[in-house]
């Protein structure tokens, strides 16, 4: 989708004055309900990220961007760059040189995401990275979502490839939610310039899903000014927002942008027009004085929504939070732009059962499973033999292949076999059963017992009758 708005725009203090863009807006509706999380207000009309147990307790995650040297050295407003990058660091103006009014980035902190060099002359050094805070709190809860339910922080057990060990020694210890921001800014090149693009933006988020071989199973839509129904829409069905805000000031009857930054939206309540965001800023709901990289310390910061446009020269605003950062005297916050992140994989077919319906005890027998999954990802099974024996996640099968596996029955008795199937995105598909029957008799003494009745044919007849 072209977009009107700037094509680049920073995260950061704008010591130059950028106006709101005026364009229009695509509404998406989808009202499918997901299940409340446990963080949920008593208030009612409220819908929240859903919460994930195994590594994101807290729902959408709320990783803080206030972390080391996590800076950038930007112009306080002589519009000449005065500071000389050391280390790893990248010089973006050279020293003396004019720089450019719509970034004012003079060095960046480079592919270590540290700051190692030191502001000069009137520059000043700015926390940054909230752009990559914000898409790595949606990739985490993703990752969360997808992957084993009773997994914890710590298990060594990666089940979903979205987020991976950043070099802690596990994909879901808290401290690599730090590795993963890093790893997130380096991939959309904020490291070396500190702006992004948002023409190009969801382009390179995309990539981040090829790389880790999950092309097919999420869909990435963009947004211009959109209504606050398109972002309640998403998150009540259970997709990931993030929101480019345009905090903004009043001159002489106008609107004008004096501060641009990136959130993820953790909840909304359409019925009372509030929204509740994972903010790399602030923690106003949960002061917890925690860095917020462990997920289960979140603060979802919730504003009241004002609809229609507060500016009469930016009339097709359709939302705005009219508190946002009151601390810092702006006006209002403005909605220019979101970004929407929905998983669109299929689950898998029910799988067919093919074996016995009749056995003996201590007696192997073949069974065959197939499921075919509609978007060709490799498939799993859990299946449960009826006797107390399971086996989980058997796998990887193509989808469509053949599953055999042996089972013996001990004892006799009638047994139930029920089996799902489970795709690489862990969406399972509905159950299948088979009843198998286990003779009474023992399998040993079946041609004993067969020379007796051709010796005895009323005894076969009276025990059928007392059978």
């Amino acid at each position: 989708m072209k977009k009107k708005i700037v094509g680049i725009l920073v995260c950061m203090l704008l010591i130059s004055t950028i106006a709101l863009p005026a364009t229009g807006t695509i509404n998406n509706k989808n009202s499918v309900e997901n299940e409340t999380s446990t963080n949920c207000p008593i208030d009612k009309g409220w819908y929240w990220s859903q919460s994930y147990t195994n590594y994101a307790p807290g729902g959408m995650p709320d990783f803080d961007y206030a972390q080391d040297n996590w800076w950038t050295i930007v112009d306080r407003g002589n519009g000449i760059a005065e500071s000389t990058a050391v280390g790893d660091d990248i010089q973006v103006t050279e020293v003396g040189e004019p720089v450019d009014p719509s970034t004012g980035v003079v060095v960046a902190p480079g592919p270590n995401c540290d700051l190692d060099s030191s502001a000069g002359g009137d520059d000043l050094a700015l926390r940054t990275y909230c752009h990559a805070v914000s898409l790595a709190n949606c990739l985490w809860w993703f990752d969360s979502k997808y992957s084993n339910s009773t997994g914890y922080p710590g298990d060594r057990k990666d089940y979903f490839p979205l987020v991976e060990d950043y070099g802690v020694g596990d994909d879901h210890e808290p401290d690599n939610a730090h590795c993963l921001v890093c790893e997130v800014a380096n991939w959309l090149n904020i490291t070396k310039t500190i702006y992004i693009d948002l023409y190009k933006w969801a382009e390179d988020i995309e990539g981040w899903f090829k790389r880790a071989g999950l092309e097919k199973g999420f869909k990435i839509s963009e947004y211009d000014l959109p209504t606050f129904d398109t972002i309640s829409d998403a998150i009540k069905a259970n997709k990931t927002v993030i929101l480019f805000i345009q905090i903004a000031q009043v001159y002489e009857g106008d609107c004008y942008c004096v501060q641009t930054h990136f959130v993820t939206v953790a909840g909304v309540n359409s019925d009372d027009l509030k929204i509740a965001i994972s903010d790399p800023t602030f923690d106003i709901d949960n002061p917890s004085g925690n860095d917020h990289n462990d997920p289960q310390y979140v603060s979802h910061d919730i504003y009241d929504v004002k609809l229609g446009s507060p500016c009469s020269n930016y009339p097709n605003i359709k939302f705005w939070l009219e508190d946002y950062w009151p601390a810092h005297n702006h006006d209002f916050a403005t909605i220019g732009y979101a970004l929407i992140i929905e998983c669109i994989n299929e689950p898998p077919s029910t799988p067919t059962i093919d074996g016995p319906t009749e056995g003996k005890i201590k007696i192997p027998y073949t069974f065959t499973f197939n499921s075919v999954d509609p978007d060709d990802n490799d498939v799993f099974y859990d299946i449960s033999w009826g006797d107390g024996n399971v086996d989980k996640r058997c796998g990887p099968f193509n989808s469509g292949e053949d599953f055999k596996i042996n089972q013996t029955y001990n004892n006799k008795g009638n047994f139930t076999i029920r089996v799902k199937a489970y795709d690489t995105y862990n969406e399972e598909s509905d159950e299948n059963t088979l009843e198998v029957n286990i003779p009474r008799y023992r399998s040993e003494n079946f041609l004993w017992n067969q020379r007796i009745f051709k010796l005895f044919p009323m005894l076969e007849r009276l025990l059928s009758l007392l059978l």
